[in-house]
């Protein structure tokens, strides 16, 4: 059977032209991509056919190049807003492209460093480790000794996206015009959302500060480590970091993985439930296993960022999960919508159908599936959900494939309930550590003795250690000139 990911991308779509034609031969070569896969009514501003819609949209956007399938990856994670046949269609996309040459890989780093480039890099490795169609990955060894790994984006890959862009604005307008509900779907907004995403995603600086902050998050954590990142020799468009040795996880032993299950778990529940910011791409390749066991967490251009509120809202829906309370299930649903209740929801219906959900999974070990389908009973019921949540879902659908390829006998929902309950714990803890740090702190600066302390402190004063006295001065000693005469 053939699937997304056996369909090449044409790499003649890929090419920008260049010159005061451009914009007008990059148009045409959209609309003969259109009218190929069966979309030519989209540009008499008329609905097309509805057969084999998911997967002729996403061999368009593949035939279109790198812009366009980074637009589909992301409308694959918008369950709340398209069916599942266009979903389960835009997620295997894949970017096949073929690599730089070394030349040109060389070119890109000496414009990007400039002097730079000469003095900081003894060799570089011809072959990639990694290709795709943002950029690609080589080994590299720097003049101090220190082996790394460089990632470079393709040339002239932010011309193109913005000339892409631009096109999108124009077929967006098109589409809402031709089919009422993809005007429903407010497809300017989504486009705003995906330039955001993507201008993100093209400046490689931005990779750099999210690798810097999980790993400061992640500081004390055994389990888990970001790759050090070279800020020096890093620009928008080159990133150097560690080079990591490590196995990937279907390379270890039995015992081997369930200890990286139970670390990978532990690693995302501290991302999540912590501190609210994660690692949104937790697939296999994204993972090393060190040979002490620690995790190390790679490709972070993608790190989400989930709210205080939402992680409540979250943590009640998890509680309501366990305990098989419909109201509270359908409470906690409803919260997470950030643009509040739609007026004309049916309470009684969704609580029937989140019953019988819940009721379908219990003992099937398929945590994740049932975050998704809440997330497509949302949609039903016309409930928006935050891009975050929705990012989180999806991480954790990803999460929860690895978890039961390592050890198929455990339960994501049940271990995120453990898990919930030692993140309450840890946090609790830092919240009694910085309040004990305050108080003494503030006992400290009442400990002078014209400040008599107040009462409430005395059970504090005897943990400061009392100032010792200074030392008296040495005695001066005498003069043993004689006297003058």
């Amino acid at each position: 059977m053939t699937t997304m990911a056996d369909i090449p991308a044409r790499s003649a779509g890929w090419i920008l032209p260049t010159g005061m034609w451009a914009p007008a031969m990059r148009m045409q070569r959209v609309a003969l991509v259109l009218a190929r896969h069966g979309f030519g009514e989209i540009l008499e501003r008329r609905r097309p056919s509805p057969q084999g819609l998911g997967k002729r949209l996403a061999r368009v956007l593949a035939d279109l190049g790198p812009t366009f399938i980074k637009l589909g990856q992301l409308l694959a994670t918008r369950e709340d807003l398209f069916p599942a046949e266009i979903t389960r269609a835009l997620s295997e996309l894949h970017s096949g492209v073929p690599p730089m040459k070394t030349r040109t890989v060389e070119r890109q780093l000496k414009r990007a460093l400039g002097d730079h480039f000469g003095q900081a890099f003894a060799s570089l490795d011809p072959q990639p480790l990694a290709a795709a169609s943002i950029g690609q990955v080589h080994r590299a060894t720097l003049r101090t000794g220190e082996k790394v790994v460089v990632k470079i984006q393709r040339p002239g890959l932010a011309r193109m996206v913005a000339a892409d862009l631009t096109l999108m604005r124009f077929f967006a307008g098109l589409l809402a015009q031709a089919i009422p509900e993809v005007a429903a779907l407010e497809p300017v907004a989504l486009l705003e959302a995906f330039e955001r995403s993507i201008t993100a995603e093209l400046d490689f600086t931005h990779e750099a500060e999210n690798a810097t902050r999980l790993s400061t998050l992640l500081a004390g954590a055994k389990e888990v480590r970001v790759p050090r990142i070279y800020h020096a020799l890093t620009r928008p468009t080159v990133l150097v970091m560690e080079e990591v040795h490590g196995q990937r996880l279907s390379a270890l032993t039995d015992a081997q993985q369930r200890s990286a299950r139970a670390a990978l778990l532990r690693a995302f529940s501290r991302q999540i439930l912590d501190h609210g910011v994660f690692h949104a791409d937790p697939h296999p390749g994204n993972v090393l296993i060190e040979p002490d066991g620690r995790l190390v967490l790679l490709d972070l251009g993608a790190v989400e960022q989930v709210e205080e509120a939402m992680r409540t809202s979250l943590g009640r829906l998890v509680r309501a999960l366990a305990l098989g309370r419909t109201r509270a299930l359908a409470d906690a649903v409803l919260a997470l919508s950030p643009g509040g209740v739609p007026v004309a929801i049916d309470r009684a219906r969704l609580e029937v159908e989140l019953a019988c959900l819940v009721d379908g999974a219990s003992g099937k070990a398929d945590g994740a599936r049932v975050l998704q389908q809440m997330v497509a009973l949302g949609r039903t019921h016309q409930l928006r959900l935050s891009p975050s949540l929705l990012a989180l879902v999806r991480a954790l659908a990803l999460l929860d494939g690895v978890l039961r390829g390592l050890d198929p006998a455990r339960d994501l929902v049940a271990d995120l309930r453990r898990e919930w309950v030692l993140s309450f714990g840890r946090r609790m803890g830092r919240w009694w550590r910085r309040a004990f740090g305050s108080v003494t702190d503030l006992a400290r600066r009442w400990r002078a003795p014209q400040s008599p302390a107040p009462l409430l402190l005395l059970p504090w004063m005897h943990l400061m250690p009392v100032p010792a006295a200074p030392p008296p001065p040495p005695p001066r000693p005498s003069s043993s000139r004689p006297p003058s005469t």
